[in-house]
């Protein structure tokens, strides 16, 4: 007789979308689905509606998506609060609003990834993949703006921020390009190990707590 093999249940994973268009919310809920069954989605069309749901969570909350152009108040102050209670919670920008002023707010408030709706539901899920894994992705265009403004930012400050290693600087102007952590290695030459050395060293310098952020205190600060 042979013996019986338990198949382990899946833990379960909680999402919260913030989004009021019902079609967009299909959209993403199908990219949210590509990730495996385990995955559950709770979705909300406010602001409001989203910072109760943050606050009343009884189980934990393992991603947040949310949508900025909300019908009562901007994205960027639900992405702040709950970066607020939840730093380590992973928080991406799923927005059909593309300026340079959104992807910064939204940034500075602590999402750390940044897609448009333009994209589609396997990209988006490929985008939710990677910033699980730590990465920060953002949809090509943007990482244009990353790339282009941080090499024209002007010093502000610098003599109150770290001195900046050459590898830790070329590995920040690549993020910038929203190159993964596992291309930057393969574009420096470098292994994934070392790569994540040096940006939780980076973190420490730059007192920041994702790659999101230290992107932008970087640029704002004139260290790229």
């Amino acid at each position: 007789m042979y013996p019986i093999i338990a198949t382990p249940i899946p833990q379960k994973k909680h999402c919260l979308l913030v989004e009021d268009s019902p079609v967009f919310s299909l959209l993403i809920s199908k990219a949210v689905a590509y990730l495996g069954e385990q995955w559950q989605v709770k979705t909300v069309a406010t602001g409001t509606a989203a910072l109760a749901a943050i606050d009343q969570f009884d189980v934990e909350l393992n991603l947040l998506l949310v949508d900025l152009g909300l019908p009562d108040m901007h994205g960027s102050e639900v992405i702040r609060i709950a970066h607020d209670n939840f730093p380590e919670l992973p928080i991406m920008v799923i927005s059909s609003i593309s300026s340079e002023d959104s992807l910064f707010r939204a940034i500075r408030a602590g999402a750390s990834g940044y897609v448009v709706k333009d994209d589609s539901a396997l990209s988006i899920s490929q985008a939710i993949a990677r910033i699980l894994a730590g990465d920060f992705p953002v949809s090509p265009m943007l990482a244009q703006y990353l790339f282009r403004l941080a090499g024209s930012a002007a010093p502000t400050n610098t003599e109150t921020l770290p001195n900046l290693t050459t590898r830790e600087t070329e590995m920040l102007q690549l993020l910038a390009q929203g190159l993964s952590y596992h291309e930057v290695a393969k574009k420096m030459d470098i292994a994934l190990s070392t790569v994540q050395f040096h940006i939780r060293n980076l973190y420490r310098k730059l007192h920041v707590n994702s790659q999101a952020q230290a992107l932008a205190k970087a640029r704002e600060s004139g260290l790229m």
